[in-house]
């Protein structure tokens, strides 16, 4: 006869169950965005952090570096030079502040990002432990609408 071990025995209880530190997953994401989610056990929110970052920091870079070409035709413009013929010094301009506001834009979003990525790590390992019990659920009498 094998013997069993309640319930209620300390191998059983909740404390044995591991739960994240929140400091710790908040800190794996300040280093290493997605290393948060990886030790709160999502592994599937990782891919989707690298992803964003990864895309706005592609663009702020691309736009950046579109920006230095038209700050630098420009300047060449007001010098008298010639470097891009069909455009007057009023378009390249144009076309320089344009690709400064959306590097702007880029970098916030991607700082934007990183900040709401560490924030969810750090929550998320605060509801690793969030139980939801079915016996929370009404189940009285109530009162209804019927049309």
């Amino acid at each position: 006869m094998a013997y069993e071990l309640p319930s209620y025995h300390p191998i059983f209880s909740a404390d044995s169950q591991w739960l994240p530190k929140p400091r710790v997953a908040g800190l794996l994401s300040a280093l290493l965005p997605g290393a948060g989610q990886i030790y709160n056990r999502s592994y599937w929110k990782a891919p989707m952090v690298w992803g964003a970052l990864g895309i706005t920091g592609y663009l702020a870079y691309r736009n950046h570096q579109a920006y230095l070409f038209y700050r630098r035709a420009y300047q060449d413009a007001l010098a008298g030079g010639d470097p891009l013929p069909p455009l007057r010094p009023e378009n390249i301009r144009a076309l320089r502040e344009s690709y400064r506001q959306d590097r702007d834009v880029f970098g916030l979003a991607f700082l934007l990002l990183y900040g709401l990525q560490i924030g969810e790590a750090y929550a998320d390992a605060h509801l690793k432990g969030f139980v939801i019990y079915s016996g929370l659920s009404p189940t009285g009498p109530c009162l209804a609408v019927a049309w």
